[in-house]
């Protein structure tokens, strides 16, 4: 019972010092890249489109229940 419970021990404390080192590591090398292709998406391709989309004087389209308008 004592060996049950010693590897029991041994095994959770492997574990939950494993996750917290993963945890830890920030393996997200690549994040930048996408953000700056995000954010030139957003900046270029959707600017026209909104600001077309904007328009107070347009009805409400189907199922657009609120329109969001930057003043």
């Amino acid at each position: 019972m004592k060996r049950k419970v010693l590897m029991c021990s041994g095994l959770f404390c492997s574990v939950f010092a494993g996750a917290f080192i993963l945890n830890q590591y920030d393996g997200r090398s690549g994040a930048e890249s996408s953000e700056e292709w995000e954010l030139y998406l957003l900046e270029h391709h959707l600017s026209a489109r909104l600001s077309e989309m904007e328009s107070k004087d347009l009805p409400f389209g189907p199922r657009e229940y609120i329109r969001i308008v930057n003043r």
